[in-house]
C-alpha cells in the first residue's frame, strides 16, 4: 500500500464531529465544527474576538460541555465518558491557559510539578512527594524554556512571559499527546510572543505532541504554522494551509468592518504575500 494511502487511512488523534454550543440565552457559540488533528500535527486557530475559539478549545477536553455533535480522542467520543475515564482522558491533553492559572503562593517548581498530579498517586500529591524522574523532567523543562534559577521563586513575583512559560512547562510535564493552547502570546510584546511560539513549535516536534493554538497574532500564526483554520460566527470558514491565505480568505474569516489584530506585525517569512493579503482584508 502506497504511503500516501496508508497516512489517509490512518486515525486521527482527535476529531470535532458537527459539534455544537449554545450558552443558555445567547447565541450559538459553535455551529458544526467538524475538525481533525493528526498525531503530532499543530494547528493555529484564528478569527475575531467571539468567534468561539475558547469555547471550541474548552470543548475538547469538556471544560465546555457541547451541546452537540461529537469529540473523539484516540477513536473514544469523550462525551460519553464517566468522571474516573475523563480524568484519565485528561492526562493526555495538556492546556496553557491565557491567564497562566498558576497557583500565586507556590513555586515555579511546585506550579510545574502540578502537571503530574493526574498520573501521581493521593498519597504522593498530598505530601509532594513527586518521583524524582518527574523532578528532573520539571528542571530540564525550565531550563529549556529560561526560566533556570528560577525555580524557587513563587509564581507571584514573576513576569506575565515569565509566567506563560511556567504554564507551558506544567503543560507540558504532564506529557500530553495534545496540547489545547489559547492566546500564548497575549499581552506579550513582539519579540516575546516570537519566541514564545517558536520554542512551543519546537517543543512539540520534539515530543511528537500535536496541539491547538489559538491567536489573536494572525501575522505571526501565518509565519509559523503550517496549517490555519479560520472560525467566524462559530463557523469554521477556512481549513487549509497557511501559504493558502489569501485576502479573499482572510476577508471570510475577518470581514472589512472588523479591527486588525492589535500586535505589530513581525517579520513574516514572505513579506509581500502576508503584508499584502492582511492589510486588503483586513483595512
Amino acid at each position: 500500500m502506497p504511503a500516501a494511502s496508508a497516512a489517509a487511512r490512518a486515525p486521527a488523534l482527535l476529531e470535532l464531529r458537527g459539534l455544537h454550543k449554545r450558552y443558555a440565552n445567547a447565541e450559538a457559540a459553535l455551529v458544526d465544527v467538524s475538525l481533525r488533528l493528526d498525531a503530532g500535527e499543530v494547528v493555529g486557530l484564528i478569527g475575531p474576538s467571539g468567534a468561539g475559539k475558547s469555547t471550541l478549545i474548552r470543548c475538547v477536553n469538556r471544560l465546555v460541555e457541547p451541546t452537540a455533535g461529537q469529540v473523539l480522542f484516540g477513536g473514544q467520543d469523550v462525551r460519553g465518558l464517566s468522571h474516573v475515564a475523563l480524568r484519565r482522558v485528561r492526562c493526555l491533553i495538556g492546556m496553557v491557559f491565557q491567564n497562566h492559572a498558576l497557583i500565586d503562593r507556590l513555586t515555579v517548581m511546585e506550579n510545574v510539578l502540578s502537571g503530574r498530579l493526574g498520573s501521581t498517586g493521593f498519597w504522593r500529591s498530598w505530601f509532594r512527594r513527586f518521583k524524582p524522574a518527574d523532578i528532573g523532567e520539571a528542571y530540564r523543562l525550565l531550563a529549556r524554556l529560561g526560566l533556570a534559577g528560577l525555580e524557587n521563586q513563587r509564581a507571584d513575583a514573576l513576569s506575565g512571559g515569565q509566567r506563560q512559560r511556567v504554564g507551558l512547562a506544567r503543560a507540558l510535564l504532564q506529557q500530553p499527546r495534545l496540547l489545547l493552547v489559547d492566546e500564548p502570546t497575549a499581552s506579550l510584546d513582539p519579540r516575546s510572543s516570537r519566541e514564545t511560539l517558536r520554542l512551543l513549535l519546537e517543543l512539540c516536534r520534539e515530543h511528537g505532541i500535536a496541539a491547538i493554538v489559538s491567536s489573536h497574532d494572525v501575522r505571526l500564526v501565518m509565519e509559523l504554522l503550517p496549517r490555519i483554520v479560520g472560525l467566524r460566527d462559530g463557523s469554521v470558514v477556512y481549513d487549509g494551509p497557511a501559504a493558502a491565505l489569501t485576502a479573499t480568505e482572510l476577508e471570510r474569516i475577518y470581514g472589512r468592518d472588523d479591527e486588525p489584530p492589535p500586535q505589530p506585525p513581525p517579520a513574516p517569512a514572505d513579506p509581500r504575500r502576508v503584508a499584502s493579503a492582511l492589510d486588503v482584508a483586513l483595512e
